[in-house]
């Protein structure tokens, strides 16, 4: 019995052009050997012992993930060569990785989608897994890969995800909601950026929290911030409005308030930036 680790889908397509660059070359080269390191190690992880096993890790030496795109039809069987190669790619030849128990994963969605920043196609994976722990809800990870099967992004606990038009006649960007086990989480909006995925919201601000359905002393309502977008400082171009409704759980009766989280677009910096330091999450002295 396999334990899994946390997979991602490799995609090693090109989408333009039949001849191969130079560039293209290495990248398959590397690929390859990432291969062999992700076979090596599949097999100190659990030594095949069943000529099932035996067929699966020859399998793997010449599996092409891209010739699964929108075609996967064993599920179990595509993870188990993925997780592999994902840990080839990630880890290389250390391999320091921490296996996750859970039993299966099921594709939620696998597409070709444009984002904000980059008129190229990315490879767009959403997916849950069962048989974990509740530390892991939601079980559901988000990834995002280039056409030569570059991992750009992982993100766990993404628990929605939909593509959010900001700008007029620009591609969306890709607004994900990430949940922690107790109901507490926020908001990433991806864009492409210099050769990465990068979180337009955040760069490395620590922004209030966006998702509160966690009955400690306050909740949203709704749970979710509703988003609007509007030119909030009149300089021609959208900003980014969170708001809700403020419910504090006391003994106590205080009454609600509405709540709302500016963000400036920034262009030079390409990034929404908070006009101001908000609490990441209220308090009341009457709730202590």
């Amino acid at each position: 019995m396999y334990r899994l680790i946390p997979f991602l889908f490799v995609i090693l397509v090109s989408c333009q052009s039949s001849q191969t660059k130079p560039d293209e070359k290495s990248s398959t080269k590397k690929s390859l050997q990432s291969t062999k390191v992700a076979l090596k190690y599949c097999e100190t992880l659990a030594p095949p012992q069943k000529e099932v096993d035996t067929l699966f890790f020859s399998e793997l030496q010449n599996f092409n993930p891209a010739s699964y795109y929108l075609q996967v039809k064993d599920t179990s069987d595509f993870l188990r060569k993925i997780e592999c190669i994902y840990s080839a790619q990630e880890y290389g030849d250390t391999l320091s990785i921490y296996p996750k128990n859970w039993d299966y994963g099921k594709i939620l969605s696998f597409e070709q989608h444009k984002i904000y920043g980059s008129d190229q196609k990315f490879f767009m994976l959403f997916f849950e897994f069962f048989g974990g722990s509740s530390s892991s809800y939601p079980p559901q990870i988000l990834c995002i890969l280039n056409k030569s099967g570059k991992i750009l992004l992982y993100q766990d606990h993404c628990d929605s995800l939909k593509y959010f038009s900001v700008f007029k006649n620009k591609n969306p960007f890709l607004l994900t909601a990430y949940v922690t086990g107790f109901g507490n989480g926020g908001h990433h909006l991806y864009m492409y950026h210099k050769g990465k995925i990068r979180d337009a919201l955040t760069d490395d601000i620590d922004i209030p929290n966006t998702i509160d359905m966690h009955e400690d002393d306050n909740i949203y309502d709704p749970y979710f911030m509703n988003i609007d977008i509007r030119d909030l400082n009149k300089d021609g171009y959208n900003d980014l409005r969170f708001s809700s409704v403020l419910k504090m759980i006391c003994t106590k009766k205080i009454p609600d308030r509405k709540i709302h989280f500016d963000f400036i677009f920034c262009p030079s910096e390409q990034i929404f930036r908070p006009i101001k330091t908000y609490p990441r999450e209220y308090y009341h002295p009457d709730c202590e």
